[in-house]
């Protein structure tokens, strides 16, 4: 099956409000939690410094403490 950007543009604006319900919802609810070193998330970007050469960030932070393991 496949759906046009037109088709999905119609059904959420059909269904805006029940759509900022569950995203209020899902941004209020607390977080799941974890146990220590379970489950850890990585992120990578970029930031140019004065001269426009690119640097790459990398961040580690386990889940379970929010402690950020790496940066």
């Amino acid at each position: 099956m496949s759906v046009c950007k037109s088709t999905v543009h119609k059904l959420l604006r059909d269904q805006a409000h029940a759509v900022l319900m569950a995203r209020r919802e899902l941004r209020n609810k607390p977080p799941y939690p974890h146990a220590v070193n379970d489950i850890w998330g990585l992120d990578m970007t970029g930031r140019a410094d004065t001269e426009g050469n690119v640097h790459t960030i990398v961040g580690i932070v386990d889940h379970g403490s929010r402690r950020a393991l790496l940066l």
